[in-house]
């Protein structure tokens, strides 16, 4: 897909504002030129998602939650939860291992009851 091809499918959004969006992805490795197209008279770089860039919005988000976490008291539950859903666990196996999350938060902070 070219900077072109995304202005023409989001009519909002410019070619200027494009191209500082796709060198900050390109800089981030989550993005990167896949070919080259001809358009008319002129040349394009196309681009496609690398294949890492799911890791890389992983621990962007990550690093994103961690700054919110601060902000709060203890979260473990809920910082458990949101490791779980970068897990590709079978459901069976997911469910029992989040079962085994509640009990433990359970315990916890009800004092080992």
């Amino acid at each position: 897909m070219t900077i072109s091809d995304i202005v023409a499918m989001n009519p909002d959004y410019t070619i200027n504002m494009i191209k500082p969006i796709i060198r900050k992805l390109s800089k981030l490795e989550m993005v990167e030129v896949a070919g080259i197209a001809y358009r008319g008279t002129s040349i394009a770089r196309t681009f496609k998602p690398t294949k890492t860039a799911h890791l890389v919005l992983q621990d962007i988000f990550q690093q994103e939650y961690q700054s919110f976490r601060e902000l709060f008291t203890d979260n473990s539950l809920l910082i458990s939860l949101v490791k779980s859903e970068f897990t590709k666990n079978p459901e069976k196996e997911e469910i029992d291992r989040l079962e085994s999350i509640l009990e433990n938060f359970k315990k916890k902070t009800s004092g080992g009851v």
